[in-house]
C-alpha cells in the first residue's frame, strides 16, 4: 500500500510541475483578482467580441483552469504523501529461516515469541510474582500458593471443589515451569 501511495506522491508531483510550469499562458502572472475582472469584462462583451478577445477569453479560461488543476494535484500529492508516511506496514517482520508452512502458521497464529511472553506475563499474575523474578522468588510464590491449597485440607468437601482446587494446584504448577522453562532454555 505504502508503494502505491509514493507512486500517487510522485505522479501527481508530476502533474502539479507540468501545471505549475508546462502549461503557462500570458495570463499566468496576473493575480486572481485581475483574472476576474478580465473575465468579467469579456463575459460582457458576449457575442460583440473581437476575434483577438475570443483568443484571450479562450487563453484566460485555461489559465483558470490549470490554476484548479495545479491546487488539485498539489492537494492530492500531499495527502498521499501523507497516506505514505502514516500508513501502517506489516504488523509482523518477515521471518527469514522458516518453512513456507512456517510462514503461514506464523501468519495465521501470530508471533509465537509474543505469545510465548504473553503466556509468562499471565503465570506470573497466577503467582504473584513478576515474569523476571529469580528462581527462588518463583518457587517461594509456588509453596505458599500451593500450601493454600493443600488436598488433606479438603477432605469432607463436595467433589467438585475438590476437582477444582486440583485444577488450580495443576495451572500453578503449570505457571512454574513455564517461568523457570526461560531460564533453562537460556
Amino acid at each position: 500500500m505504502r508503494l502505491v501511495l509514493i507512486g500517487l506522491v510522485v505522479l501527481s508531483a508530476s502533474v502539479a510541475a507540468y501545471f505549475q510550469f508546462g502549461m503557462r499562458s500570458s495570463y499566468s502572472g496576473h493575480s486572481g483578482n485581475q483574472l476576474d475582472v478580465l473575465d468579467h469584462e469579456f463575459r460582457r462583451l458576449g457575442d460583440t467580441a473581437t476575434e483577438d478577445q475570443r483568443v484571450s477569453r479562450y487563453l484566460l479560461e485555461r489559465e483558470e483552469r490549470r490554476r484548479a488543476m495545479l491546487v488539485t494535484s498539489v492537494t492530492l500529492c500531499v495527502l498521499a504523501a501523507l497516506g505514505a508516511i502514516f500508513v501502517r506496514g506489516p504488523t509482523r517482520p518477515l521471518q527469514t529461516g522458516l518453512s513456507a508452512e512456517e510462514q503461514r502458521l506464523t501468519a495465521a497464529m501470530g508471533d509465537p515469541k509474543a505469545a510465548l511472553n504473553g503466556a509468562r506475563a499471565k503465570a506470573a499474575k497466577l503467582l504473584g510474582v513478576m515474569p523476571d523474578a529469580p528462581t527462588s522468588v518463583v518457587e517461594a510464590a509456588l509453596a505458599a500458593q500451593l500450601r493454600d491449597r493443600d488436598p488433606n485440607r479438603l477432605e469432607g468437601l463436595a467433589p467438585d471443589l475438590q476437582r477444582l482446587v486440583k485444577d488450580q494446584r495443576d495451572e500453578l504448577n503449570k505457571a512454574r515451569d513455564l517461568l523457570l522453562q526461560r531460564r533453562k532454555d537460556g
